[in-house]
């Protein structure tokens, strides 16, 4: 995961990030609103897999009624403005979920426990077939993947914050994909999975979080959360649907901000966000939008609003989609 790190400090990542278009900017922040809604009815099964039509409407199992009572208890908290909403809503949905069957208490259960051992996994590497044109091919294809999930979640909850400059420029973005690659090389040492931006990092941003003390707090707390794990395994998926139906309401607003009276910013626009979807990858959701937006303009002649990291980057996922 050094490469990462040599692209975060090349700046490779920041020139990516100023080179997407700002309509591809919004469609970015309104479909992972759209994509972090359907990981929340996906986990309550009220959205289920249909041999049929690929997706549809689950049955109203135990699961699936938890999950809309924490989805219209999260909606009513937030509309009251009660200060908190998401989080007593997954409390209260947990709850609710003991005589439903859905919070399952195991036998002796206890809520404190000693984390586990790191030493089956820390730095238990394998290099066996490293220098192969196979493993370069999964690198690549892993590096892009990684590079444009972190990009989309950042101009995701950027824009959210509302910090982003009215020129479309993100403040300090360097210092935060540093973190980013950080993270991932750390987790990569430790043998965990991959330590990176989340998308759930919406629902903070939902809660009033503005800042890197918001952050810095949530950090201290994952630490006693080890601890404390116990309390946390018992919170169903279910519970927290809820929280990520409305934080997917509440992204979507960037939708209004796009540019739909031109086709050839709305289609790379609308393809962006229903790939995320359809995909379930925010980093597929970009490569196909920044691709049909490359495509888009140079069949319409409208080279002006190309810039050579856009045409390289088409390019790139041209590439890695061929070798897939």
């Amino acid at each position: 995961m050094r490469i990462d790190l040599a692209t975060t400090f090349l700046n490779i990542r920041e020139k990516i990030l100023d080179s997407i278009p700002q309509n591809l900017r919004f469609a970015i922040s309104a479909g992972i609103g759209m994509f972090i809604a359907f990981i929340g009815l996906k986990n309550a099964n009220i959205i289920v897999a249909n041999p049929a039509t690929f997706v549809g409407l689950g049955k109203f199992t135990p699961t699936a009624i938890l999950g809309i009572i924490a989805i219209i208890l999260s909606g009513v908290l937030m509309a009251r403005k009660i200060k908190g909403a998401l989080f007593f809503a997954i409390i209260i949905a947990t709850a609710i979920g003991i005589p439903l069957g859905v919070t399952e208490i195991p036998e002796g259960w206890l809520p404190v426990s000693a984390p586990q051992s790191l030493k089956p996994i820390f730095c238990e590497f394998d290099f066996r077939g490293l220098m192969s044109l196979q493993t370069v091919l999964v690198v690549f294809s892993i590096l892009l993947v990684n590079i444009f999930d972190t990009v989309g979640t950042l101009v995701g909850l950027a824009y959210k914050t509302g910090i982003v400059k009215e020129d479309g420029t993100i403040p300090r973005v360097k210092e935060a994909m540093m973190s980013d690659a950080i993270g991932t090389t750390c987790g990569a040492l430790l043998g965990s999975s991959t330590i990176t931006t989340y998308v759930e990092s919406a629902s903070g941003i939902a809660e009033g979080g503005r800042s890197g003390m918001t952050s810095f707090v949530t950090g201290l707390l994952f630490v006693f959360s080890l601890l404390l794990s116990p309390v946390f395994l018992l919170i169903p998926g279910a519970a927290t649907s809820g929280a990520l139906v409305l934080v997917g309401v509440l992204m979507l607003d960037s939708v209004k901000r796009i540019n739909l009276s031109d086709v050839s910013e709305a289609f790379p626009a609308f393809i962006t966000m229903i790939t995320m979807v359809l995909c379930y990858s925010i980093a597929d959701g970009i490569c196909l939008g920044i691709l049909s937006y490359v495509v888009m303009k140079i069949c319409t002649a409208q080279w002006k609003d190309l810039n050579p990291t856009l045409i390289i980057l088409a390019l790139l996922f041209i590439i890695n989609f061929a070798l897939a």
